[in-house]
């Protein structure tokens, strides 16, 4: 059974201006989550960032492990894969993707 009380949905969009290369990147997201199961898409604009679209997905088991999986399409490398193991120590809480 498919509850929407149970789908969280997060929108974030950030600016960073680098001093380095006196350039902006604008970089936006959204990420759905279900139970313990998320699925996320980005893009990135700006003349210096390498990335544009990224996409991804992840799993949290007792809410203390988290396995991430990423997908990034660049210019300069093209297709790149990236995944990540997480492990919270401390309060069960603190390592929650869901907020109480």
């Amino acid at each position: 059974k498919f509850e929407i009380e149970k789908v969280k949905i997060l929108v974030a969009v950030d600016g960073i201006y680098g001093m380095n290369d006196k350039a902006i990147k604008l970089r936006s997201g959204i990420e759905g989550t279900y139970d313990n199961f998320s699925v996320r898409i980005g893009m990135s604009i700006s003349v210096v960032d390498d990335k544009f679209l990224m996409a991804g997905m992840g799993y949290a088991l007792d809410n203390q492990y988290m396995f991430d999986y990423g997908v990034v399409f660049g210019k300069a490398l093209g297709l790149s894969h990236r995944i990540s193991i997480g492990i919270g120590f401390g309060e069960e809480e603190k390592y929650s993707r869901e907020k109480k």
